[in-house]
């Protein structure tokens, strides 16, 4: 049974016609009081968005918020915000919930389903979902420019931005 649900959300997304100028969404998003959220509502809204795939059981990401924080705090009235999307699953929001509240993150964060994700992800970048943290950034027009498994620093974010020429 679930080999054929996620057989029928790839065949979905595989043949879902794609604008070029929408980003492909990471399926399965929710807030944490089960609203549905999609990516889409974030992207190409004028800044520069980057988003953080995380899990709360992530030693790395646990480290990454705080800087996180700052860094949107920083930078959203103008250049950039960010987005945080659990990997923990709807069904255990509530460590989703102990992670937020653990940090207190001043950026919008969701709760995705694993496999619709790291699906979104793959269709989005060619690459598998490796783990958490990751981070995608996306450019004031919704473009996906870049991908990294792994921390990132608000500096370098800042770097790439400002080195970043659309071709």
């Amino acid at each position: 049974m679930r080999i054929t649900r996620i057989l029928m959300l790839v065949l979905a997304m595989l043949s879902a016609p794609l604008a070029a100028e929408e980003p492909v969404a990471l399926g399965g998003l929710k807030t944490l009081d089960g609203q549905g959220a999609q990516l889409a509502d974030h992207v190409g809204q004028g800044k520069w968005l980057l988003v953080m795939l995380w899990a709360s059981d992530c030693v790395i990401c646990n480290r990454e918020v705080p800087a996180l924080s700052d860094f949107h705090f920083e930078h959203s009235d103008d250049l950039a915000e960010v987005i945080g999307v659990s990997l923990d699953g709807y069904e255990k929001r509530a460590e989703a919930q102990a992670f937020l509240d653990r940090h207190d993150p001043i950026y919008p964060n969701y709760v995705g389903e694993f496999m619709p994700v790291a699906l979104g992800y793959q269709v989005m970048t060619g690459e598998r979902l490796l783990g958490t943290p990751t981070f995608l950034l996306f450019t004031p027009k919704g473009e996906l420019v870049a991908n990294n498994p792994g921390p990132v620093s608000g500096e370098a974010v800042l770097r790439f931005i400002d080195r970043y020429q659309p071709s």
